[in-house]
């Protein structure tokens, strides 16, 4: 994440009423994907993770790759539209991490991690 290096040294990270919009947008568009639920609201002052959410798959042996694919499109096609951004992939042992970094404004940048928790049987 050489960008989100360069981009802590040469811009602010976005005010905090800010980053609480921009994590109600995630969480409203997540609720409307009926496989996943949001477990945990996350705030650090890490500045590669200004916001973060820890979800849990509803259903045993769901598909991982099209989860990935919807936070892909949800990123790229809705809350990054028309800004720099970028984002990756980073499979855990548990589910995955969805990292992600933007420059809304010129001058400031918000920055998350999405934790997806894959359903197990106990």
């Amino acid at each position: 994440m050489l960008a989100m290096q360069q981009w802590t040294r040469v811009y602010m990270p976005m005010v905090g009423r800010d980053q609480d919009a921009w994590e109600d947008d995630w969480v409203a568009i997540l609720t409307e994907l009926p496989y996943l639920r949001v477990a945990k609201k996350e705030r650090s002052f890490q500045l590669d993770r200004l916001i973060g959410l820890r979800l849990q798959m509803n259903y045993l042996g769901a598909n991982m790759k099209m989860v990935k694919d919807d936070l892909e499109r949800v990123w790229s096609e809705q809350l990054a539209e028309g800004m720099d951004g970028y984002h990756t992939i980073t499979d855990t042992d548990e589910g995955f991490e969805f990292q992600f970094a933007g420059l809304p404004k010129k001058t400031e940048y918000i920055s998350g991690v999405i934790t997806v928790l894959q359903k197990k049987t106990r």
